[in-house]
């Protein structure tokens, strides 16, 4: 009877929802869930015994993780930095021309 439930669209909106849970859960590798409730109400008095039935479909599609940044707040303004206020630079230059492997050894040695 449910090929018959809102002209099959039920089962058509069922299986996309169950085909998006189960590709996010494998995309996350965290559980997900999929609910199909039917409520069934009577029809009005004198109709027959006719009902009604309603769906409703629920997805619970697993978040993927995001993913986080560092950064230092200024006590005073409250301003963020990606640099730590209370460690020093370090003033770093570029070694003119090719430098070898066992020359760095060499100067760490001395």
């Amino acid at each position: 009877m449910m090929q018959h439930h809102r002209e099959g669209l039920a089962l058509q909106e069922l299986s996309a929802a169950l085909q998006r849970v189960v590709a996010a859960v494998a995309q996350t590798g965290k559980g997900g869930a999929l609910t199909f409730k039917l409520t069934v109400q009577p029809a009005k008095r004198g109709s027959g015994g006719a009902v009604l039935i309603e769906d409703e479909i629920r997805e619970k599609i697993p978040a993927a993780d995001t993913g986080v940044s560092i950064f230092f707040a200024d006590a005073e303004t409250g301003a963020l930095s990606r640099d730590n206020p209370n460690q020093l630079n370090l003033e770093l230059k570029t070694v003119p021309g090719e430098v070898k492997a066992e020359e760095i050894k060499k100067a760490v040695s001395q």
